[in-house]
């Protein structure tokens, strides 16, 4: 189960449900939660009338899962002609027409995927008491100013650090330090950003990649030595992996060679994995940096504790 960043709300308006005839079709975002939804980069112009971000909302009505589906983070101007709304549209019809006007929306980031969401209906005669005293009269806002989420500009800061940094990071953390610090969520976004970044958006191992309109890039940021082994969010623990090929890192299917090669398990059936097999011996793809390089110590580490010889 994905871990969450800390909560946001906005108490819906019947714009933002199914109910009301003439709906624009999604649910407004206010400015002061920009912040944390993903950053939509240009201008918007009659040539240009909509900015988004290919997001994922996994559905919440109460304590019951809906589903997971896709959706749109966007900056819609209609035509250009009006100044940018803030809208998630798109995927989640059933959610809407379940909520009403006055309804609760809760949002949560993930922090291993700054594009996916938990978005939880709670109806407004189930709110709690402990629910409605944090919300305390506001349509909209932090669900609790004590332990506010991960914004935008502190992510861009951490990242900048990481890629900024001439000095080497400790490869480990302890896991009391990792648990109880409030940066927590700024280093697993950093992390991930950074090495994307770093490596730009392509994987280590085919140089492959997709990327949606906005940028994004579909591969994902590994840890060499993992979270749960105490390893740290720094860029020589990091490796940017196509989504199949991260999964089979993480299972110790293949490794990397002191000489940056691909060294595959010889227990693979051969036939059956021939999509890593053919990669082989071929050559790691590394940033232009080599402040960003993945260090000695961590594919060592790898190898000697999650390869499968």
């Amino acid at each position: 189960m994905a871990d969450f960043d800390a909560p946001v709300f906005k108490i819906l308006a019947n714009n933002d449900t199914g109910a009301a005839s003439g709906h624009q079709g999604g649910l407004v975002v206010p400015k002061a939660l920009e912040q944390y939804f993903p950053r939509l980069t240009g201008e918007t112009s009659a040539e240009t009338p909509t900015l988004d971000a290919n997001v994922t909302l996994e559905l919440w009505v109460g304590p019951q899962r809906l589903a997971i589906v896709q959706s749109r983070y966007q900056f819609q101007t209609w035509g250009g002609e009006r100044s940018p709304e803030r809208r998630l549209t798109g995927g989640f019809s059933d959610w809407r027409n379940q909520a009403k006007g006055g309804d609760v929306a809760i949002f949560k980031r993930s922090l291993d995927d700054e594009y996916y969401y938990q978005l939880t209906l709670i109806r407004s005669e189930e709110l709690t008491d402990e629910l409605a005293h944090a919300i305390a009269g506001r349509k909209f806002g932090v669900l609790h100013p004590e332990q506010a989420p991960t914004a935008n500009e502190e992510i861009d800061e951490a990242e900048n650090q990481l890629l900024t940094s001439e000095r080497p990071q400790p490869l480990f953390v302890e896991r009391e330090q990792r648990d109880t610090s409030a940066r927590r969520p700024v280093r697993s976004y950093a992390f991930r950003g950074a090495v994307i970044k770093a490596y730009g958006g392509l994987c280590s191992v085919t140089g492959e990649a997709i990327f949606s309109p906005s940028g994004a890039s579909s591969c994902d940021a590994a840890h060499i030595i993992p979270v749960e082994a105490g390893g740290a969010d720094v860029l020589g623990n990091g490796i940017c992996l196509r989504k199949d090929l991260h999964w089979a890192f993480d299972n110790g299917l293949w490794t990397v060679s002191k000489e940056r090669k691909v060294l595959v398990s010889s227990k693979l059936d051969q036939e059956r994995n021939k999509l890593l097999t053919k990669l082989a011996n071929s050559s790691l793809l590394l940033p232009k940096s080599k402040t960003w390089h993945p260090v000695d110590e961590a594919l060592n580490w790898h190898n000697e504790n999650r390869f499968l010889r």
